[in-house]
């Protein structure tokens, strides 16, 4: 049975040197750059692809709930949501509820309604502007 050799640590050494002397800075650059290669290939990319693919599970579950959703809303009357707005207690609300009562009481109708409703909680400030068609 033969022997391995064992490569002359001499002959190694020599080498190395001859390259350093021939590539000077550079080689220790390449190395390392070698190893920063190497250690991305082998530990930063797969973790990039099990967040990628982490990602890719949490669109899928937002994209299937958003489909279970129905796409159309039921509409609610204008005339409802006109009434639910005066519902709340609010000074405003409560001078409209009495405009709408007494239009009620002469007999008016109310054709179409067209409301915008702004609020500003910093400023503590509410707008509520609507505009009645009324029919007799």
């Amino acid at each position: 049975m033969n022997a391995l050799k064992m490569p002359d640590l001499g002959r190694m050494r020599l080498a190395i040197e001859l390259a350093y002397w021939r590539l000077g800075w550079r080689l220790p650059v390449i190395g390392l750059g070698l190893v920063a290669c190497i250690a991305t290939w082998g530990f930063w990319l797969p973790m990039q692809s099990s967040r990628q693919a982490s990602a890719q599970r949490q669109l899928a579950t937002v994209q299937s709930e958003l489909r279970a959703r129905p796409l159309g809303r039921t509409q609610e009357s204008a005339l409802g949501v006109f009434q639910r707005t005066l519902a709340e207690p609010d000074q405003i609300t409560g001078q409209l509820r009495v405009l709408y009562r007494m239009a009620q009481a002469h007999g008016l109708n109310v054709a179409q309604i067209d409301m915008r409703r702004q609020s500003d909680p910093g400023a503590r400030l509410a707008q509520l502007q609507i505009s009645l068609a009324l029919a007799w």
